[in-house]
């Protein structure tokens, strides 16, 4: 189902992966991909991998794309979404693409999880906000007056050292038919 979504990891600072993905934005679909993700991964090795990371622009992707390109850049495309946590972790990409502009708009962007190395925390945003953010909110930097709708708002989260089961996950989110 066409629910758009964000996967997002902050380090030093900084917004290192902001990654655009078309579909199954919901908890059921990206948020367990994402949560699942993070189960099995190695933190310290992960925050190296993520330190690592270089975004590229489009006319560098547009390149990769006409030169016939000797490798899988499925992680540029709109289908990766969640699969990007796992892919860094494993060190098969080292290069993404950032779509961080997105969250801007939240009838457009549904669905935000955004994994935050600097306080160790995973939080899940939701669309269709029709309230200003304040100072304190994360994505207060991307508002503006052009449209009804503001960026996404937090709903969740919890520590990166004590995740949820899916069932915990499902549950906070308020999710009544789980997967």
């Amino acid at each position: 189902m066409g629910t758009r979504n964000l996967t997002i990891v902050h380090q030093d600072c900084n917004y290192k992966v902001a990654q655009y993905c078309q579909w199954d934005g919901y908890p059921e679909g990206q948020g367990k991909i994402v949560l699942e993700a993070l189960h099995q991964i190695n933190l310290s090795d992960f925050r190296e991998k993520v330190a690592k990371v270089n975004q590229v622009t489009t006319e560098q992707i547009e390149a990769y794309f006409d030169n016939d390109p000797p490798v899988d850049l499925h992680h540029f495309h709109r289908d990766c979404g969640g699969e990007i946590i796992e892919l860094i972790a494993s060190g098969k990409i080292n290069e993404v693409y950032s779509s961080l502009e997105f969250a801007s708009d939240s009838i457009l962007c549904e669905w935000a999880y955004v994994i935050d190395l600097d306080v160790n925390t995973f939080e899940v945003y939701s669309g269709f906000n029709e309230y200003p953010l304040t100072d304190d909110d994360r994505f207060c930097f991307l508002q503006t007056n052009d449209s009804p709708y503001f960026p996404v708002k937090l709903i969740a989260k919890w520590s990166l050292l004590s995740l949820p089961t899916l069932e915990e996950f499902f549950g906070e989110l308020k999710v009544k038919e789980l997967v």
